[in-house]
């Protein structure tokens, strides 16, 4: 009768594993990015294996904190790594 129902957690508080993994999925995003810093979203969420939403959303807390910034247009831009304290 309940076969085929997903059942979905309450969205709450995140706990230290979240923040965790959060600063994982940024530290490996920005990785990839020293490397190659004319490097896409969508070659990022290739490399990664997240969804483009996933990388873009964890490429855009670096950009917040200062640590990475994007110069030029989305084709033939680049990436630059700052130091932000």
């Amino acid at each position: 009768m309940f076969e085929g129902i997903v059942c979905f957690q309450r969205k709450g508080k995140k706990d230290k594993n979240d923040t965790v993994n959060d600063t994982v999925k940024e530290d490996e995003i920005l990785r990839l990015i020293k490397i190659s810093n004319k490097i896409s979203a969508r070659r990022i969420a290739k490399e990664t294996e997240y969804s483009i939403a996933t990388a873009k959303r964890y490429m855009a807390k670096p950009k917040e904190k200062g640590k990475l910034k994007r110069i030029g247009p989305d084709k033939g831009g680049y990436w630059e790594m700052r130091n932000a304290n």
